[in-house]
């Protein structure tokens, strides 16, 4: 046997019984609600090699995933799980993040993983910022809350920010429409104050999400 053949046969050895990591599935849709804070997602494999398969790392995309591993080595034959935390503050609309998974079987070229989401928009706010500027007189401005989910989502009990400004939260229809009105004191001025206004949580999640309005009075 020359030694080309010698050489290629050795290859082809070491490529059958190598560790061999197989994914259900690269891509995970996750589906949520409107005012859904956080999504957990889950990316099954199994270790089809004949050697044992070490994850070294996993590099995600972005600071909003938090991948969870149980443990990083997995025996031929062996299943495991990578769980993934998304936080969904702050965002809507489609989403494709991912994540690379590096392996001691080839540490240069990672599986890569994608998490596929839709965030539905929960509330149009007609303003983020109330202003007064200097000079202005000090009377009640409103932001108007409409949600344009088509799933209804009532609003909290909305806590001042602080000493001098009144907050009231008026209902325009129950679940789709609500009027927060912002009444500073007389003579207030440079000041800047956030109102944070919660949403009623589905009996399906732990927490939902909280919408913002900046005060700035000057």
């Amino acid at each position: 046997m020359t030694n080309r053949w010698i050489f290629i046969l050795f290859c082809f050895c070491c490529i059958s019984v190598r560790a061999d990591l197989k994914w259900e599935s690269k891509t995970v849709r996750a589906e949520v609600l409107p005012v859904q804070l956080k999504t957990t997602v889950a990316f099954q494999f199994k270790n089809k090699g004949k050697t044992p398969v070490e994850i070294l790392k996993i590099n995600p995309s972005c600071a909003c995933l938090a991948p969870r591993l149980a443990k990083k080595s997995f025996a031929p034959g062996e299943t495991g799980v990578l769980t993934v935390v998304f936080n969904l503050e702050d965002r809507i609309g489609p989403q494709l993040k991912s994540l690379k998974v590096y392996t001691g079987e080839n540490p240069a070229q990672p599986d890569i993983l994608y998490i596929d989401v839709d965030i539905p928009e929960a509330f149009k706010l007609s303003a983020k910022q109330l202003l007064w500027n200097e000079g202005e007189e000090r009377a009640p401005k409103l932001c108007r809350l409409t949600n344009v989910s088509g799933v209804p989502v009532s609003l909290k009990p909305v806590v001042p920010p602080q000493a001098g400004i009144k907050v009231e939260t008026r209902t325009i229809k129950e679940g789709f429409e609500y009027d927060v009105v912002v009444d500073p004191d007389p003579g207030m001025q440079n000041t800047r104050a956030v109102i944070r206004i919660g949403t009623q949580c589905p009996s399906e999640l732990k927490e939902s999400k909280t919408f913002k309005i900046y005060v700035i009075i000057k």
